[in-house]
């Protein structure tokens, strides 16, 4: 009896590793990818697209480090917002009118705050 609740506690404790784990990464991604967003964002608002385009940039490869894997435990539907918003971001720098890169930047950092805040587990998310 002993023993088959030391395998329970076990398998219990490894599932809850097993179903936390990415909710965790997500958040921690967010929250860089977050930072990223908001330093560009913060740049560009006074003008300045030279020192805003590495945050932007760092943005863009945090991302597209981290979406594959994402992908394996996210709906695309909420993905692909993202996605879209941080390629609006960049080509928006391109453009080189701060105006526009600001708000590019500001939609993608609503949304990466979205994607973090729907996937935290809390009485709000699972009720």
């Amino acid at each position: 009896m002993i023993r088959r609740l030391c395998y329970a506690a076990l398998l219990t404790a490894a599932l809850a590793f097993l179903c936390l784990f990415p909710l965790r990464s997500v958040e921690e991604h967010c929250h860089v990818l977050d930072r990223e967003l908001a330093l560009a964002a913060e740049t560009a608002a006074r003008g300045d697209l030279a020192q805003a385009a590495p945050h932007a940039e760092a943005a863009g490869e945090l991302w597209d480090h981290w979406q594959p894997a994402a992908n394996m435990y996210l709906r695309h539907a909420e993905l692909d917002p993202v996605k879209e918003a941080i390629g609006e971001m960049l080509a928006r720098l391109q453009t080189g009118e701060p105006a526009e890169f600001y708000a590019a930047c500001c939609r993608a950092r609503l949304l990466v705050q979205h994607l973090s805040e729907s996937e935290r587990a809390g009485a709000g998310n699972i009720l």
